[in-house]
């Protein structure tokens, strides 16, 4: 497959923008240094390996896991059974 270079530059521009726009962290390191999680980070890691950090992100955009339990309404972290005053 033949790429031009409008079409390597569009790349690295969608690279560019997702590591600025998006992505927020990772733990990526080259030569043992960390490499920024920006669209300079991004540009820095090879095509294969950007282009898996975007797809990854995109499934887990779409797949969503369960949501969390829905938060307490009065500040308490559980709801409290009544005490029991009388026998049963």
């Amino acid at each position: 497959r033949i790429v031009d270079s409008q079409s390597v530059d569009s790349i690295a521009g969608m690279f560019r923008s997702f590591g600025d726009e998006i992505l927020i962290d990772w733990n990526v390191q080259e030569d043992g240094a960390p490499v920024p999680a920006t669209g300079e980070g991004m540009g820095k890691i090879p095509v294969p390996m950007a282009g898996m950090v975007i797809r990854r992100w995109a499934e887990a955009m779409a797949n969503p896991s369960a949501p969390l339990a829905p938060p307490s309404l009065n500040g308490n972290g559980s709801e409290e059974l009544p005490t029991p005053t009388e026998p049963l």
